[in-house]
C-alpha cells in the first residue's frame, strides 16, 4: 500500500488547494443559520458550475492533444481544468468553510475567455447530458419553450470535437435492449405461498395509503426544478420526504401479517388476480415501485420472508 502510494504521489500528482481560508466565523444565531444556509445554496451551484465547465475544457484539451495542436489554447485549456479542480474543491468545502475566492465569479470569468467562448462549444455527448429544465418559477414549462432549449443544444454541438466522452456515448448507443424471450418469471424467487388469507381490510389501506403518496408525488414534483437549487424547492423536496416518511412510519405501525404481505407484493407484480379481492382494486400494478417500497421500509422482515432464500 505504501508502495502504491509513493507512486500515486509520484507518477500521478494531484491538485493542491493552496488558497488561503477566508476566517469567516459564524455566531449561535438563527441569523447566522440563514446565512449559513444561503452560502451552502451558492457552493451547490457552484460545484455544478465547476464540474461542467471542467468537462469542457477537457474535452477542447483533449481534441487538440489527439490532433497534435499545441498552442498557446492548449496550455489554457489544460490551466483550467486545473483551476476548476481547486474551485471545485473549494466549493465542497464551503460546506465546513470558506476560503478567499468566490467560486461562482471564477467560473464566469473563466467562461468568458476566448479559448472558452465558440458558436458551436458542446461535443457530441453533451447532448445527452444537458438538462432542459420542465420547469421556471414553480410553473410547468411549455412543450414549445422546452422544444426551443433543445433546438439551442442541437446549434451548440460541434461534431468535429474528439474526446473520449464522445466514444462512451458512441459504445452506449450499440448496446442492444436485453432479449426477455429466456426471462425468468420473478414468481420464481418468492417462497411458498401461505395458506392462510390475506387481511383485505389492511390491504386497502396500505394500498389506498400508497395511492394517496403517490398523488401528493406527482402534484408536487411538478413543482420542481432540480436545476434551480433555489430555498422554494428545498423545502418542496424536503415535504415529499417527510410525506414518504410519514407514510413508512404508519405501515410499520401496523401489525401486517404474513399472508396479507405476501398477497400485497405478489398482487403489486401483476401475478394471482384471480381473488375477488384484487379484481376490486385493479391498480394493483400501477403503484408496483412505491407500495414495494413503503413495504420493504414498514416492515423490512416480513417483506424479505416473501421470497425464496435458496434464490
Amino acid at each position: 500500500m505504501v508502495l502504491a502510494a509513493k507512486r500515486a504521489y509520484k507518477d500521478f500528482p494531484t491538485v493542491v488547494n493552496e488558497i488561503p481560508e477566508s476566517g469567516l466565523t459564524y455566531d449561535n444565531n438563527l441569523c447566522e443559520y440563514a446565512r449559513m444556509d444561503n452560502i451552502f445554496n451558492h457552493a451547490q451551484k457552484a460545484i455544478g458550475g465547476s464540474s461542467d465547465t471542467a468537462q469542457l475544457a477537457l474535452s477542447y484539451y483533449f481534441n487538440n492533444v489527439y490532433r497534435g495542436i499545441y498552442n498557446e489554447d492548449t496550455k489554457h485549456y489544460y490551466d483550467i481544468f486545473v483551476i476548476l479542480a481547486v474551485l471545485a474543491q473549494c466549493a465542497i468545502d464551503g460546506c465546513k468553510r470558506l476560503y478567499a475566492v468566490d467560486v461562482n465569479d471564477e467560473i464566469k470569468r473563466i467562461r468568458s475567455m476566448q479559448c472558452m467562448s465558440m458558436d458551436k462549444d458542446y461535443p457530441k455527448f453533451m447532448k445527452y447530458t444537458s438538462k432542459i429544465p420542465s420547469v421556471k418559477n414553480g410553473k410547468p414549462r411549455s412543450n414549445e419553450d422546452i422544444s426551443k432549449d433543445k433546438s439551442k443544444v442541437e446549434n451548440r454541438i460541434d461534431n468535429d470535437i474528439i474526446c473520449p466522452m464522445n466514444w462512451m456515448q458512441e459504445n452506449l448507443e450499440k448496446i442492444q435492449m436485453a432479449n426477455n424471450s429466456n426471462s425468468e418469471e420473478i414468481i420464481n424467487y418468492f417462497s411458498e405461498k401461505p395458506k392462510a388469507k390475506a387481511t383485505s381490510i389492511q390491504m386497502n389501506k396500505i394500498r389506498k395509503l400508497v395511492e394517496g403518496l403517490d398523488n401528493f408525488t406527482r402534484r408536487y414534483r411538478t413543482l420542481v426544478d432540480l436545476n434551480d437549487n433555489s430555498q422554494e424547492d428545498f423545502d418542496i423536496l424536503s415535504e415529499l420526504k417527510s410525506k414518504y416518511e410519514e407514510t413508512y412510519k404508519i405501515v410499520s405501525s401496523m401489525k401486517i401479517s404474513f399472508p396479507t404481505m405476501y398477497r400485497l407484493v405478489e398482487s403489486s407484480l401483476g401475478y394471482d388476480f384471480g381473488s375477488r379481492l384484487d379484481r376490486k382494486y385493479k391498480n394493483a400494478t400501477k403503484y408496483t415501485v412505491k407500495l414495494l417500497n413503503v413495504l420493504y421500509h414498514g416492515n423490512k422482515t416480513l417483506f424479505l420472508q416473501c421470497f425464496s432464500k435458496e434464490n
